[in-house]
């Protein structure tokens, strides 16, 4: 028995986990197969879309072909019309990752989902949760609802969290809803919190679970990847995605009274992009109409995908690459932008990297990329006179620079020389909004205070 258990504890002990990262359409599903075939791992999926049923065209799911094999764990499981939540993630994936590690078999993590990815390797002092409506309206009589607006909702954060409320944007629905509904369940600000994770194990969030643990980073050109990302949302429309998608619109969205693109299965990209084609008739979407909507719609799907490897990028760097006093496991890169080399580049480098760690092998063929301590510009937010507000200086200069900030000051030129008083009126209305955390006014009606105020955008 003794020897049994000693023997166990050496493999878990032996057993590292495998994080692979990336932009999306980069190549990760593919190494992670290839790394678990070779060393007898497994691959746990951290992609919030492809725990949903169905939908794999939508998705991009690996196919049982693609899998040769192997194990694939967290996906193809939630009801379409259930939340699935970072902590549901997190809860259903550690146990896996400790079962393969007591079993001697690697874990391989992989997926576009970083926080989801980030909920497994670090140990934060709060559930990282993301927070569909009805669950915080159910969390808390203090804040009773989540239709108010961003701006609303901004106003009562500042009541309660000032130092949190300063540090987000207006806008940032997602994190205010968040740190409020910390604040309602832990009767504590969320800065509070924030203080004692960067105190425990960095500025980002608490210490690592697991001592033994490498990151492999998938690189690309990104107007190589980009190419790429139109050639798949080609052949995924080759592959049936609009059927896919009407089809599950008919079952589940079409009921809806509120088409909301932010919660569950909703976020995937191409439902949003695709709304006013999905709900037109078949009649409409067989004329000379139809067919310029699905074109908008099919650029606009493009054009989104290509945004978002963007922000998975930007997100990498900031958390992973850039990360002032947070413990980060070992990060390698791979580039991944020339495919007809992707085994001498990618897939042999990243196999001979797991085989130095497995092995502790004292100077390993690689080096993994330095870490950067990149100091986090303080927060100091202005609003400028076109309605933009900006959360610190480089972000401002940057707007002042923007086409789209001169783009929105020509117009209000024009609306001054017919009107003296729209600017004035406009930033009133904007300042207005914000200040007075009115729960009655929607988005809706904010924007149309902004219009009459001379606003024509």
């Amino acid at each position: 028995m003794i020897v049994r258990y000693l023997r166990r504890l050496f493999k878990c002990a032996k057993m590292p986990v495998i994080v692979i990262l990336g932009a999306t359409g980069v190549g990760k599903s593919q190494l992670s197969i290839e790394i678990a075939s070779r060393f007898k791992g497994e691959v746990i999926s951290a992609d919030s879309m492809q725990v949903y049923k169905n939908l794999d065209v939508t998705t991009n799911k690996v196919t049982a072909e693609e899998m040769a094999g192997v194990p694939h764990h967290i996906i193809d499981f939630v009801d379409p019309v259930d939340s699935f939540t970072v902590v549901d993630f997190r809860n259903r994936a550690l146990p896996i990752v400790e079962r393969l590690r007591e079993s001697g078999k690697i874990p391989v993590i992989v997926g576009g989902t970083n926080y989801y990815i980030e909920s497994i390797l670090w140990d934060t002092l709060v559930d990282p949760e993301s927070i569909p409506g009805s669950d915080f309206a159910a969390s808390t009589q203090m804040f009773p609802g989540c239709d108010e607006s961003s701006e609303s909702l901004h106003a009562r954060l500042k009541e309660v969290d000032p130092e949190r409320a300063n540090e987000l944007h207006p806008g940032d629905r997602r994190k205010v809803l968040r740190s409020l509904d910390i604040y309602a369940r832990k009767k504590k600000p969320h800065s509070e919190f924030l203080k004692q994770q960067a105190k425990a194990g960095g500025l980002l969030g608490g210490p690592l679970r697991y001592d033994k643990a490498l990151m492999l980073l998938i690189k690309s050109d990104q107007s190589v990847l980009e190419e790429r990302l139109d050639a798949r949302v080609d052949k995924m429309i080759e592959r049936g995605l609009i059927k896919e998608m009407l089809d599950f619109h008919k079952q589940f969205n079409e009921s809806r009274p509120k088409h909301d693109y932010e919660l569950g299965i909703f976020q995937s990209i191409g439902f949003k992009e695709f709304h006013k084609y999905l709900i037109s008739s078949d009649e409409f979407r067989e004329s000379e109409k139809g067919k310029k909507a699905f074109q908008a719609s099919l650029w606009l799907m493009k054009q989104r995908t290509k945004r978002y490897s963007k922000e998975q990028m930007k997100w990498i760097r900031r958390r992973f690459l850039q990360a002032p006093g947070r413990g980060v496991p070992p990060v390698y890169e791979l580039d991944a932008t020339d495919l007809e080399r992707w085994n001498e580049n990618v897939r042999d480098v990243a196999l001979e990297i797991v085989e130095d760690f497995l092995n502790n092998v004292e100077t390993p063929r690689h080096k993994p990329v330095e870490i950067r301590e990149v100091e986090r510009e303080p927060v100091s937010q202005r609003v400028c006179e076109c309605g933009t507000i900006c959360m610190n200086q480089s972000s401002w200069e940057a707007h002042l620079k923007s086409r789209q900030h001169h783009r929105k000051k020509k117009k209000l030129e024009e609306q001054k020389n017919s009107d003296p008083d729209a600017g004035p009126k406009r930033l009133r209305v904007l300042k207005e909004s914000k200040q007075s955390g009115d729960g009655e006014k929607s988005s809706a009606d904010l924007s149309e205070q902004v219009k009459e105020a001379g606003n024509c955008a």
